[in-house]
């Protein structure tokens, strides 16, 4: 598979929302991710947040805090690189953005931009 702009956050580790990226990418990607991957993401989130739980795959506090501020502006993730992390069928970005906090957060609302 030929790297593309959207696949510099696979070999740059600076690159923005790069942990975001990578995430979803592990959890969403039908080619990578397991059947449960949602369900699994809300689990480690839960067990990071609630029982002081580290994941040594995922950064899940970066991870967060990255996915509350794509939230808040989606176009602060490079062109492409969530469709290509997550290869998802949502609308676009925000849509997908909110379907993933929905899934970790069913009961909390979505901090979204204005």
């Amino acid at each position: 598979m030929a790297q593309t702009a959207a696949d510099d956050w696979r070999v740059d580790p600076w690159m923005p929302y790069r942990e975001l990226l990578h995430v979803v990418e592990w959890f969403y990607n039908p080619d990578v991710a397991r059947p449960d991957g949602p369900a699994a993401l809300r689990r480690l989130v839960y067990a990071v947040e609630h029982r002081g739980a580290v994941s040594s795959r995922h950064d899940i506090p970066r991870f967060l805090a990255e996915l509350r501020s794509a939230l808040h502006d989606p176009g602060r993730v490079r062109p492409g690189a969530l469709k290509d992390a997550a290869a998802y069928t949502d609308e676009d970005d925000a849509a997908f953005l909110v379907r993933v906090w929905c899934d970790i957060y069913p009961d909390r609302p979505c901090p979204l931009g204005g």
